[in-house]
């Protein structure tokens, strides 16, 4: 095969892998199986698992500092959210058990080494194909819920979910750079930054933001300290996820399998 064949070649291989993390993964990062894995069985390395799920799921929801009521309002909207991701879960592994049978054969004759027949070709770009409507169509479908839940989250919240934290972050990094920088330094790079990162939708135009910088620049140690929360609060926005990578959080935490239960849980800690 020539290199455009190898290329199609992984690519399928990474859009199969994909597939099966999608209907088998949990939160967390992909690792090779530990010693301590090893040693236990079956059953326990499951359950381990979901406790480290669990535990993942509610650091999250216990960073976004949910109420009561908004637990209670969350329970049916996610109960639905996780029925349609397990049908569509489903259908999903359809398509991987067809495509199993056709990787073999296309596993046999590279190993045998002869060329992959066309037709092996076509029917797995077929599936893949199919494969990618389904992810395109369950998107669709989780539109509606992803606004019921935007409807029943805080703004802050959600921006913690997404990460926003991190955003408080990064805005006192730059103003504790800014406030370091030798004067000629600082004359170069504070209007530089001021025009790179003004959104005036969010009422941080250039003007504005080179104003916060000399504020920040020009306190004494002793103020800046009681002074960096609210400096960095007003141009943390600048840093905060955009609503896709919202949108892709929501759907991350709340559609996954041992959500609802988790949720149910708090509500009765919470009402105890």
């Amino acid at each position: 095969m020539g290199d455009a064949a190898v290329t199609h070649r992984v690519v399928r291989g990474s859009l199969v892998l994909c597939l099966l993390v999608g209907i088998t993964a949990i939160i967390g990062s992909c690792r090779s199986p530990s010693s301590l894995d090893r040693r236990l069985s079956g059953t326990a390395v499951s359950e381990v698992n979901d406790l480290k799920t669990d535990i993942q799921l509610l650091r999250r929801l216990n960073s976004m500092g949910l109420s009561l009521g908004q637990l209670k309002d969350l329970i049916p909207v996610v109960n639905q959210l996780c029925s349609l991701q397990a049908q569509y879960e489903q259908r999903k592994e359809g398509i991987v058990a067809q495509m199993v049978p056709l990787l073999a054969k296309e596993r046999e004759m590279l190993i045998s080494g002869r060329p992959v027949a066309a037709a092996v070709d076509r029917q797995l770009d077929a599936l893949e194909a199919k494969a990618e409507e389904i992810e395109a169509e369950l998107a669709g479908q989780q539109e509606a819920y992803v606004q019921k839940i935007r409807g029943i989250l805080t703004s802050e919240q959600i921006s913690r979910l997404a990460g926003g934290s991190n955003a408080h972050a990064q805005a006192r990094e730059l103003l504790m750079w800014l406030r370091e920088l030798p004067s000629s330094s600082y004359a170069d790079e504070a209007p530089v930054h001021a025009e790179l990162l003004a959104v005036p939708e969010l009422g941080l135009s250039a003007e504005v933001l080179r104003g916060i910088f000399e504020t920040a620049r020009n306190l004494p140690a002793s103020e800046y300290a009681s002074a960096e929360a609210r400096l960095a609060e007003r141009i943390a926005p600048l840093y905060r996820a955009a609503d896709e990578a919202e949108n892709r959080a929501i759907v991350q935490t709340f559609s996954n399998g041992r959500i609802a239960a988790i949720l149910r849980e708090k509500a009765e800690a919470m009402a105890k």
